[in-house]
Formats: C-alpha cells, sequence, structure tokens
C-alpha cells in the first residue's frame, strides 16, 4: 500500500544511479587489474585452485602474525596468509593456521626451522600438509551447473510471468546475464 502512492521520478535519478553504478564496475576492474599483476591472476585464488602448503603450528610462548610473515620471508615465502585459530591471550591456546602457494613437498624442515625461530613450536600439535590443485576443476564444473540452473530457472520464471511468451523469457535473461 505504501509503495503505490509513492511518485518516483526514476528517469531524473538515471545519471545518479549511472555514476554509482559505473563506479561500483571500475572499482571491480581495477582490483582485477591490480590481482593480476600482484599474484599473477586476475582474483586472488585459494590453495584449492593453485596448490601449496597449507601449515597448522602452535606455539608454547606467545607470538604474532608479523613474526611469522618476517620467519617466512627468510625462506622466501612472500604470499603467505597468515590467520588466527585461537588467541586469547595465554600461550596455551596460541594456535595459527598459515597457507602459501608455494609448494615444500617433503622438504618441511625449513619451515619448521623457519618457524621455530619466532618461538617454540609444539611439534605434537602442528602439522603441515601439501595441497594440490585437484579442487579447481570440480569446482568449475559445479560452479558452470549451478549458473545454468540459476538461468533456467529465471528463463521458466519470466517466460510464465509473460504467460508463456518464452521471447519475453529468453530476451529477459540475455540482458539481465549480460
Amino acid at each position: 500500500m505504501f509503495f503505490r502512492r509513492l511518485n518516483w521520478n526514476i528517469v531524473g535519478w538515471f545519471r545518479v544511479v549511472s555514476a554509482i553504478s559505473y563506479a561500483i564496475i571500475g572499482a571491480g576492474a581495477l582490483m582485477i587489474v591490480y590481482n593480476l599483476f600482484t599474484y599473477h591472476y586476475p582474483i586472488k585464488l585459494g590453495l584449492s585452485f593453485t596448490g601449496g602448503t597449507d601449515v597448522t603450528v602452535k606455539y608454547t610462548r606467545s607470538s604474532t602474525v608479523p613474526d611469522i610473515k618476517a620467519a617466512l620471508a627468510t625462506i622466501g615465502v612472500a604470499d603467505a596468509t597468515v590467520n588466527t585459530l585461537q588467541k586469547s591471550g595465554d600461550a596455551a591456546n596460541e594456535r595459527y593456521t598459515i597457507s602459501t602457494q608455494k609448494d615444500f613437498g617433503d622438504n618441511t624442515a625449513q619451515v619448521w626451522n623457519a618457524l621455530n625461530k619466532v618461538a617454540p613450536i609444539d611439534r605434537t600439535q602442528s602439522e603441515i600438509a601439501s595441497v594440490g590443485p585437484s579442487l579447481s576443476h570440480e569446482y568449475l564444473i559445479k560452479a558452470a551447473e549451478a549458473l545454468v540452473i540459476a538461468i533456467s530457472i529465471q528463463f521458466g520464471y519470466i517466460a510464465f510471468r509473460f504467460g508463456w511468451n518464452y521471447i519475453f523469457g529468453l530476451v529477459t535473461v540475455i540482458a539481465l546475464d549480460a
């Protein structure tokens, strides 16, 4: 009821809304270019797509994320993503996950040595795993299937709303997804 009585000047707001839309699209395009030059990918992909090394480390003393990144930089790891799993202020609960696209394979001693320079590591509760890019193909196939299903649902709904006139459904789906 409330929306029926409003006089919205949609055509008058065209330039403002268009400028906001173009600004958002431009920001997205700039981020793609930035990631292309920084990570050599249009978007920063996770380990499931690129492969690499995943480390879970538990320290016996307090440590910080910048110290861990500095220690990893000494062995040539510049792209490490360090996340805190548990941080309550006491060293007994400090646990970090480290993801890097550099694959160490069976040569994990240099990783342990670099991380041990930050603080002593509890090796019984720490682990290193190599991750291969095996999921990327499966994710790509599932994303394509989801896209086809979504477009089919859009097409069917719009065709239904226009009295099963399929040309309206086709034109609208093309306009929405282009």
